[in-house]
């Protein structure tokens, strides 16, 4: 079994642990302020993973995008990521109680990357600058 095979199992097996947690997540929902960011980096997590699985399915073939469609897709995927990265960053913040979230100075400055990397994969698809189609 080839390994891209192998990794599209992976992601459709942790989609559907995820799924199970945020719905169980969902049913038993607190007004925990930090209980609200995991659930969103949960739901992050499995918009990672659904994107993973497709793009597996396209190199395997199981799917085939034109190149604009595969640029729109690949910088969605790439902004999952981030996002993902970045909604990880804030539940661990907001758990720890860090001053990072209490000061609007500091966040913006903690953002930047966040934006510059949405941004730049927004934009590679004229640039190459994260993923070439060809």
């Amino acid at each position: 079994m080839s390994s891209e095979i192998m990794s599209l199992e992976m992601d459709v097996f942790c989609l559907l642990l995820l799924i199970r947690i945020l719905y169980q997540m969902y049913i038993n929902r607190e007004q925990n302020d930090h209980w609200n960011y995991f659930y969103y980096t949960i739901a992050w997590a499995c918009v990672y993973l659904f994107m993973d699985a497709i793009w597996i399915m396209n190199v395997k073939h199981f799917l085939t995008f034109s190149k604009i469609q595969s640029g729109i897709f690949n910088s969605f995927y790439f902004c999952s990521l981030a996002m993902l990265v970045c909604s990880w960053y804030v539940y661990v913040q907001k758990t720890l109680h860090s001053a990072v979230l209490k000061h609007k100075k500091i966040l913006v400055l903690t953002f930047i990357p966040l934006i510059f990397f949405i941004g730049s994969s927004l934009l590679s698809y004229w640039t190459h600058g994260l993923f070439v189609i060809d």
